[in-house]
Order: structure tokens, then sequence, then C-alpha cells
């Protein structure tokens, strides 16, 4: 017998006390090490089911108000995986079918337990085997996961690398082109000229804003957003923001700031990156004509900032693909540009500031983005 199947935690299912013992010294003198349980009714059947861990079940067919195939009953509804050998003092053939046919592993006369440890022998071997190929299959399976996730994880990457490329393609491609005319044309007049160079910084600005975003999200990843939090006047930062986010002669920004909104808490550079990430969305999305509102209010022990947009709004399936890297949602019917990192970005930042952000739209109602900054103490 292998010394790790000798000691056995036993679960016996039996009204007589002299059987239960009789039971365990015919396994005892098989050699085993016996750590026993006599339970006699459905509660604590329940009982030994939830406190403990059994190697095999021992049931006595005859149990008055409480039966051996109820016990099965019992055993299966709590999906437990431990086998059940059935005893009788007399059992037919029929009755002892019906037991095997009910989850019992196997059948025993009380009067020839000789059968009693050859039978727990095997059910132990076999209940090992089984548990042995489970845990195999439960591995598998998990490394048929981790293998999927590695494929997905290399699609993402490959289709990150490509998307980097071309999103960085378009403002240098941009960029270069205006900036070889202005360098080589000789006869530009001074509004091209202006007008060349206005699009050279838009584009600038856009491939900054965006290398900013992945270098934020690298950060993130690697565990090194180190934030610098201070006292700041949310007023204030929120006007700057405006005078440097990229704007154009479309859409306008307006503030709807509460007067008694109360100095905040906060990293300024990341909630500048927030505002301006928020800010610029909402430009993308808003029709021309259309304003970009930013709002602030205290709520308790918080600021929430709002940027809302006039765009087309959100239906639930676009909301949820939102605040993931590389999502992005359509203009009409054509992409808007960038690589989908802002919200993912904004989220971190705000999250790590010790607040949180949310969106509220809907089809034709324009969306909102808040998001909430801690009051300085």
């Amino acid at each position: 017998m292998d010394k790790v199947m000798n000691k056995i935690r036993l679960l016996l299912i039996e009204d007589s006390e002299a059987d239960a013992a009789l039971l365990v010294r015919e396994l005892e003198k098989a050699g085993y090490t016996i750590e026993s349980r006599r339970v006699d009714n459905s509660g604590e059947l329940g009982k030994a089911v939830a406190e403990g861990e059994w190697d095999i079940i021992l049931c006595d067919y005859v149990i008055p108000g409480f039966g051996g195939l109820e016990a099965l009953a019992q055993l299966r509804r709590n999906n437990l995986d431990v086998p059940v050998i059935m005893l009788s003092g007399q059992m037919g053939e029929d009755v002892a079918v019906g037991a095997m046919q009910s989850g019992a592993s196997d059948y025993i006369m009380k009067g020839s337990l000789k059968r009693l440890a050859p039978a727990v022998q095997r059910e132990l071997r076999e209940a090992a085997d089984r548990h042995s190929r489970k845990k195999i299959e439960r591995e598998l399976e998990k490394k048929t996961r981790e293998l999927e996730m590695a494929r997905k994880m290399d699609k993402l990457k490959d289709e990150f690398i490509n998307l980097i490329s071309h999103e960085l393609r378009n403002p240098l491609t941009a960029m270069v082109g205006n900036l070889y005319l202005l360098k080589t044309e000789r006869d530009l007049s001074q509004e091209e000229i202006i007008e060349m160079a206005d699009g050279a910084y838009h584009e600038a600005w856009a491939l900054g804003a965006m290398l900013d975003n992945l270098l934020e999200i690298a950060r993130a990843r690697a565990k090194r957003l180190h934030l610098s939090c201070e006292t700041l006047d949310l007023n204030r930062v929120i006007n700057d923001v405006i005078v440097s986010v990229r704007k154009d002669n479309r859409h306008r920004i307006v503030t709807d700031i509460a007067p008694d909104t109360p100095a905040v808490r906060a990293d300024l550079i990341r909630l500048r990156r927030v505002l301006i990430n928020l800010i610029d969305n909402a430009i993308k999305f808003s029709p021309d004509g259309g304003d970009v509102t930013i709002s602030a209010a205290r709520q308790g022990q918080e600021v929430v900032v709002g940027v809302h947009d006039a765009g087309v709004g959100m239906s639930p399936e676009q909301l949820k693909g939102l605040f993931k890297p590389f999502s992005r949602l359509e203009k009409g019917h054509a992409h808007t540009g960038g690589i989908g990192l802002g919200l993912i970005v904004c989220r971190q930042l705000c999250e790590a500031q010790g607040g949180r952000i949310w969106v509220e739209s809907k089809k034709g109602g324009g969306s909102s983005f808040y998001f909430t900054i801690p009051v300085a103490a």
C-alpha cells in the first residue's frame, strides 16, 4: 500500500456507533490510519461536507429517517467528487444496481467485510487518478489560455506598431510638406505663409500630444508614474490649458466654473494632460460652430470637472469601448485621428490622483466627460 494513501479521512454515514467502529477497525487491520467522523442525518451530513475534506465515504443503505439513496442525492447536489461505498445488512441485486446508478462507487454486504479494504484501496487509487487527470486538464486549459493570450498580445503589438507608424507619419508628412513649401517657395503671400505655419504648428502639437500619451502609458505599465501633488487654483489651470490647447476657428471653448470652486490637490502636469486630452477629444467630435464647455463644481470633498461637446453622442455599445487602448470612434463616416490612448491615459491619471472618470452620452445629444479631483485640505 502506498504510504501516501494509507492515511485516509473517512466520513461514515451510519446510525450505529458499533457498526461504525467495526468498519474503522476493519480498515485499520488493513494498514490504514483513519481520521473519521460519523453522521446519521441530513443536517450533520451537510456540516461534515462543508467543514471537512474527505477521501472516501461509507454509507449505510438503511438509516431511520435518512436513507442511503437520500444521502447520495444530497452529496450529488454538493458536487462532491469523493467515492461512496454503500453498505447494507441485506441488499438485493436490484437495490444494489439502483444504488450504483444513484452515484455509489461500490456496494458491500456488512456480513462480508473482507471486501471492504480492497474496495477502499481501489476507489482511492481511482480517485487519485481522476484528480490527477483533472489537475492535468486544468493545467492544460491554463496553458491554452496563456498561449491564446500571448497570441492576442502579439497581434495587438503588431496592430499597435502599424497604427503608431501610420499615425505618426501623418503629422510628420504634413509638417515636412508645409515647412518645405515655406523654405522653397519665394512668392507666397502673407496669408499663405501664416496658413502653412499654422498647419505645421497644429500637426506638431498633435504629434506632441500623441507622444505624451504614449509616455504616460509606458510609465504606468512600468509602475514609474510618480506624482508631485500640490495645491492648485483649478480656475487658473483650466484657463491656462484653454490658451495652450490646440484650437481652430470652427470651435469655441467656454467655461462654466462655479464661483465657490475650491483649490484642489493634484499633479499639475497630469491634471493639464487630462484636460488637454478631453478638450481635444471634444473638439474632434463637435460640429463646426459647436461650443466645447468646461464646467467645475464642488461635490463634498471633491471637485467634479466636466468637458462637454455638442457632437452626435454615443450609443450604449460605443460607450462600452471607451477607456480602452486603441479604441477610436467615428466622426460621421470618417475615423478621427489619434491612436485612441487619450481616454485610457485620462483614466489612469485620474485614478492615480485619487479621482475617477466617467462619461454620460446619448445618440444625438452630445457627450459629457466628468472627472473628480480631491479638494485641497
